[in-house]
């Protein structure tokens, strides 16, 4: 903590980190005498770049100086991209600090780059420097404030995610631990198949909650141990379109996906599918995904109307279906990596209540 902040009794204190070889001590004065929302400043410093990294993921801090010094690598300018990859930092605020030897138009840098203001090392007073960097606190805390209010609606849509699909598992013999795995193999496949890692997240919530509507299909139905009717596989068709009619009205991102997937997740590549008919792209692609990791768990598992299928018999019905149910570069991918999948597969056989307590998986 700061000598300022420690004579003032301060406990709480906003952290700055100053990346550069050489702090003007004016500067450092200046800074540390800094008062914003009755928080002092503790300043930390460095004159490495991976050093820099470091403090920022180990401290809370909220504004860096940055001097893009020529000999560092990565230089200065990647060193912003650079830390916005590697410490997930997005609040924290970037001040570029120049000097006469560098060679970075102002106009230029505000644009390309992640940056809050522009100063130059010998031409700055106290009276501006202090009007700039209360700016960046602000708006590092009310970016800050913005965060953790997503988080907390994101722990709140997955409370109700688990909720669904412990709803889902009661109404129906059928599933068991069907939802919990089929969230796993799509987010698994949604990765292999090259989408980021915060999609997959997306994926793995919204597949979760693909057959919801089962829980308003009558029971008879439901639950009969033999083949559908043409009449009661008309009423059981009708899930898909309850569930995204269910889900549609609830509000947030998760929520937004989970309908379209619940609404598409039995249309097939080739257009046999249902409600709509969609074919190829005309599917979404977390549907695609969906429906892969859907059937794949449906045929290795006891139904009520049939045992499991072999490993064979699985592996041959995606072959068979590859361009016709299933799309043929989905099912490449997870034919490729069906290990994987197996290793999803006997990790939850565990009752859907204790996987819920259990830790989320990362790839």
């Amino acid at each position: 903590m700061s000598t300022a902040a420690q004579q003032k009794g301060t406990v709480e204190t906003w952290f700055i980190l100053i990346v550069d070889k050489v702090v003007d001590q004016g500067l450092r004065t200046a800074l540390t005498n800094l008062l914003f929302e009755n928080k002092y400043i503790t300043i930390l410093h460095t004159g490495c770049y991976e050093k820099a990294i470091e403090l920022v993921e180990s401290n809370d801090v909220a504004t860096v100086f940055l001097n893009p010094v020529k000999d560092e690598q990565p230089s200065g300018l990647s060193y912003i991209h650079s830390f916005r990859e590697r410490s997930k930092h997005f609040a924290t605020r970037v001040i570029l600090l120049v000097d006469d030897e560098t060679k970075v138009p102002e106009e230029a840098v505000m644009e390309k780059y992640d940056l809050h203001a522009y100063i130059h090392k010998t031409k700055w007073d106290v009276s501006s420097l202090k009007s700039t960097v209360r700016s960046s606190l602000r708006a590092y805390r009310d970016i800050r404030k913005v965060m953790e209010m997503n988080v907390d609606l994101q722990n709140t849509q997955k409370e109700v995610v688990y909720t669904l699909g412990e709803i889902v598992e009661t109404r129906s013999r059928e599933t068991g631990n069907h939802v919990k795995r089929v969230a796993e193999y799509s987010k698994l496949l949604a990765i292999l198949a090259g989408l980021s890692h915060q999609e997959a997240e997306l994926v793995r919530l919204a597949s979760a909650m693909h057959d919801v509507g089962k829980v308003a299909i009558p029971d008879d139905i439901l639950h009969k141990p033999g083949r559908y009717t043409k009449e009661e596989f008309d009423v059981m068709k009708r899930h898909s379109k309850i569930g995204h009619d269910m889900l549609k009205q609830a509000k947030g991102q998760i929520f937004r996906v989970a309908s379209m997937i619940a609404l598409q997740h039995h249309e097939k590549y080739d257009g046999s599918g249902y409600p709509f008919g969609l074919k190829a792209d005309e599917i979404h692609i977390y549907s695609r995904i969906t429906a892969i990791a859907d059937v794949f768990d449906a045929l290795g598992s006891d139904r009520v109307y049939k045992k499991a299928w072999s490993l064979e018999e699985i592996i041959e019905h995606f072959r068979k279906e590859r361009g016709k149910h299933f799309d043929p570069h989905l099912t490449d991918v997870f034919l490729k990596n069906l290990d994987s999948f197996l290793k999803i597969q006997s990790r939850y056989k565990e009752s859907l209540l204790e996987l819920k307590k259990a830790s989320l998986v990362d790839y």
